[in-house]
């Protein structure tokens, strides 16, 4: 997949899904569908990738992280230009035209220290998008405000506290 160009993310009433849209700088467009299940997943990795943001990454105390994810995501939404309208009229769909239902989530970590949020189906292929720090915070603001508009009575909310990795005990009888 060529260098990620737009991002927009829709709610389709008659489909009760979000339509998530990706362009690329070579023209090519994805659609896929999220659930509401799904966002539930998404919004969690998403979480996860934020927290692996450098100025997060300093503090350990999960409150702190969360105060400075906060005021770090209100920062960067200021300078970003969300007025730009979505362009139409790609030159080709690789994954084809109709939307995708995803039912598969992971993150990677590449060597460059760019994070990779990879998208797929249950069979077939997907898409791994390579998220800076601004797209990442443009995707979180885009899912929170398009589940306002779902109604699906989600919170999603940057400056919820990092979740502590339960702790798993084993009795043995």
């Amino acid at each position: 997949m060529s260098q990620l160009y737009q991002m927009q993310l829709s709610f389709d009433p008659l489909e009760d899904r979000l339509q998530f849209r990706v362009n690329t700088h070579d023209k090519a467009e994805y659609r896929f569908w999220f659930t509401r299940r799904y966002v539930r997943l998404l919004w969690a990795v998403l979480l996860e990738m934020l927290k692996e943001v450098e100025a997060s990454k300093r503090y350990t105390d999960p409150h702190i992280q969360a105060a400075v994810l906060s005021f770090q995501h209100e920062n960067l939404l200021q300078q970003m230009d969300f007025s730009k309208p979505f362009e139409n009229g790609n030159q080709h769909y690789p994954l084809g035209k109709p939307a995708v239902l995803l039912s598969r989530i992971s993150r990677k970590k590449r060597e460059d220290g760019s994070q990779l949020l990879c998208l797929h189906p249950k069979e077939g292929a997907g898409v791994d998008l390579v998220l800076s720090e601004n797209m990442l915070h443009s995707l979180c603001k885009m899912l929170s405000e398009t589940v306002k508009i779902a109604e699906w009575d989600l919170r999603l909310q940057i400056t919820q506290t990092f979740p502590t990795p339960p702790a798993y005990a084993q009795h043995l009888n």
